[in-house]
């Protein structure tokens, strides 16, 4: 960033802009640098703040994962000799097939989120006064509050679609108003008035070659909102019972919850223990211990007097703890850039910070400023935009209200009403299923058949809209007038270009004749040959690993389809209370169904052990 900075001021300078040469010399000094490194160099510079050394290490993801099944054993260890009788009943409910793997896996997951959380102690205990005299109440105002959001993001979906059926539509309308009166009824009577309710069921849909495109979409939409109430229906009745029953389920779970805040208190010490031994800190580390240097007034003071401005990019990025690090290191000097649509991290809570700050600027009459013009993009481009994000980003679904207070507006370089916007969808081919036979499997040639054939379609796609386009015109601003659309004008986007899939569908679109230059790399790991064998040396190491398992099943080695994990899974989260992962579902398939799934889910472990 500093030399991309520096190449732009000398660039400025050598057409004549001489105000800048004084900046150039500032930027040569500026602390370009990410988060973690910030962190480390205040670390490395004021250890003694927190006890630390100087010349410690940062942990690794093998060393931190061996460090922790270490102290996550011991934890478990102490405690089963202590004879804890909470501790040994939050076991047991956890338990399965007689070994508390869950238990363990459930502490250490906890445990990992406490690095963005700046008070994580306080937050653990805070969650006791969920349970307990008088808690019951405020959980079931909480839960009904949830459900009721969820039912208002349905009702808002079906009056979208209201406005498309047509009158002479029977079945549509039909269907809309029963979908229509069973959510105002249970809006009406709450989240208890799922236990009186059975799975919904609609007429039989019509179908047909004279059904128009505009009718489909409508019958699919309303078949959708039906699909989902109804798994919502199944959610929520499989959390409660009746109000006399569920009042003393909460405050039995009193006891539990206590225990488990205790279990994770102990390990997260276990941990942090284990790390000073051998002079090691993780990356969450080094965010807690740069937050307590600052909290330090003098040494905070000495800090803040070496920088004029604090810049902050990515701000929507931003989580608990860094937000508070960076409200210590400023002092009516920040300027930060975010934008809520590029969001990552929304899940560790960087996106509500990201949004509670910038509300609480705007109360405060701080100064902002919303870059929502765009110059890069036509009219039809911005309009589908806007739509598509005002319709999926509310202040009920996201926080933020896109279309209030984000949505885009052009630029003005182009003619009003310029450019177009089209969505083209690709259909996956079904799977045939492969009859595995006694002897070597060929990995390579089955899964590079089935490759092949996926990115044929695409280059087949791509290369349809590309033959297209050449034939339209476009207005160009460089030279402020329309022209045709040629092959440099075109770019094909994709998730990863360091991926075979990739570069099978640059080679089908050299193949259609169509120049492609492209930076594709290839990495031979990324082949799915190689990917199924190593997922396969993973679930031979560790047989309960999700992905590998599922990656497995689904591949010409399992044979699986899509349609039967989801039997499986659906299986497994009707019968449990607290659903684990997948692994834990095929236990449960292979414990207690029966049927033609299960024997072919017998076949494969016994083909896998072989």
């Amino acid at each position: 960033m500093k030399d991309r900075l520096k190449s732009a001021v000398l660039d400025r300078i050598s057409k004549g802009d001489e105000d800048l040469a004084d900046q150039y010399e500032k930027v040569q000094s500026a602390n370009f640098t990410t988060i973690d490194a910030f962190c480390a160099s205040i670390i490395r510079k004021y250890f003694y703040v927190c006890d630390l050394t100087p010349d410690f290490m940062i942990a690794d993801d093998v060393k931190k994962k061996e460090i922790q099944n270490e102290c996550i054993e011991k934890v478990f260890r102490d405690l089963y000799e202590e004879e804890n009788n909470e501790f040994l009943l939050l076991s047991n409910r956890f338990r399965k097939r007689r070994n508390d793997f869950s238990l363990k896996e459930w502490v250490v997951k906890i445990a990992d989120k406490s690095g963005s959380i700046v008070d994580f102690e306080k937050l653990l205990n805070s969650y006791q006064k969920n349970y307990g005299e008088g808690s019951y109440e405020r959980n079931l105002e909480g839960y009904s509050n949830s459900f009721k959001n969820e039912l208002l993001v349905l009702k808002d979906r079906l009056e979208d679609v209201k406005y498309f059926i047509q009158e002479d539509d029977e079945w549509s309308n039909t269907s809309y108003k029963a979908l229509l009166d069973v959510v105002d009824n249970l809006l009406e009577v709450g989240v208890y008035g799922v236990k009186n309710l059975d799975k919904i069921s609609l007429l039989r849909k019509p179908s047909g070659k004279k059904i128009s495109e505009e009718r489909l979409a409508v019958i699919e939409e309303i078949v959708a909102v039906k699909e989902m109430l109804n798994s919502r229906l199944i959610a929520y009745s499989k959390h409660v019972t009746t109000p006399e029953n569920d009042r003393l389920i909460n405050e039995k779970l009193n006891e539990q919850t206590k225990a488990f805040v205790d279990v994770v208190l102990r390990f997260i010490k276990a941990y942090s223990d284990a790390k000073r031994q051998e002079n090691l800190l993780d990356f969450s580390d080094l965010e807690q211990y740069c937050l307590k240097i600052l909290q330090d007034d003098a040494v905070r003071e000495e800090i803040r007097s070496k920088f004029k401005h604090v810049f902050v990019d990515e701000y929507q990025d931003v989580n608990e703890i860094q937000e508070e690090i960076i409200k210590l290191l400023s002092n009516n000097n920040l300027f930060a850039v975010g934008d809520a649509k590029q969001s990552i991290y929304g899940f560790r809570g960087s996106l509500s910070v990201f949004n509670d700050r910038l509300t609480s600027m705007k109360e405060k009459g701080e100064k902002t400023v919303s870059l929502n013009n765009n110059f890069r993009s036509a009219d039809a481009v911005i309009d589908v935009v806007n739509k598509v994000f005002s319709y999926c980003m509310t202040k009920r679904s996201f926080g933020l209200d896109y279309g209030k207070d984000s949505a885009l507006i052009s630029g003005g370089l182009y003619k009003k009403g310029e450019g177009r916007f089209d969505f083209y969808f690709v259909e996956e081919k079904s799977k045939k299923k492969i009859q595995l036979n006694e002897g070597v499997y060929d990995i390579e040639k089955s899964v590079k058949k089935s490759m092949e054939e996926d990115a044929s379609v695409t280059s087949l796609t791509v290369g349809k809209i590309i033959a297209e386009e050449l034939g339209k015109k476009f207005y160009d601003l460089k030279i402020n007038q329309e022209r045709y659309v040629t092959y440099s004008d075109i770019a094909v986007l994709t998730r990863a270009k360091a991926s075979a899939y990739v570069q099978k569908i640059v080679s089908g679109l050299t193949k259609l004749g169509i120049p492609v230059s492209s930076d594709v790399k290839q990495n031979i790991c990324e082949f799915p040959e190689v990917l199924l064998l190593i997922n396969l040396l993973r679930l031979v190491d560790c047989f309960s690993l999700d992905v590998p398992l599922v990656n497995v099943l689904k591949s010409p080695i399992g044979n699986f389809t899509e349609e039967e994990l989801a039997l499986i899974a659906s299986y497994y989260g009707e019968r449990v209370e607290y659903r684990e992962g997948f692994y834990q579902a095929v236990e449960c398939y292979l414990e207690n169904a029966n049927g033609e799934l299960k024997d072919k889910l017998v076949a494969f472990i016994e083909y896998f052990d072989k």
